[in-house]
């Protein structure tokens, strides 16, 4: 499925920056860190960041979606969306991608 319209309730292409160009996960991180502390109306992250228990259902629903993905773009859109609420999660509780890269390099 591609994207045909704004996907930002701004009518922007997307809500974390200028769509294809020069994007990292970072940047998606940022955008959802600074809509978890700083409610934007309208806003779908700022609205779910509300309240943990709304998050932790939607990680629990797109993790059943990515074990049963259909083919390779399902599984890239799922694992999409559930790396975005996992970000929700990190930015509510204060976790950044580089806690999460340390601990990896921790492990390593």
């Amino acid at each position: 499925m591609r994207q045909k319209n704004g996907a930002c309730h701004t009518g922007s292409y997307s809500c974390f920056g200028s769509g294809d160009k020069g994007f990292f996960l970072d940047d998606v991180y940022d955008v959802v860190e600074d809509r978890v502390l700083n409610p934007v109306e309208g806003s779908y992250t700022s609205r779910i960041s509300c309240c943990e228990d709304s998050i932790k259902e939607k990680i629990r629903e797109e993790s059943l979606e990515v074990l049963s993905y259909t083919d390779r773009d399902n599984l890239v859109w799922e694992i999409a969306d559930l790396a975005y609420f996992v970000m929700v999660m990190m930015a509510k509780k204060g976790i950044t991608p580089r806690d999460v890269r340390n601990e990896l390099w921790r492990r390593r």
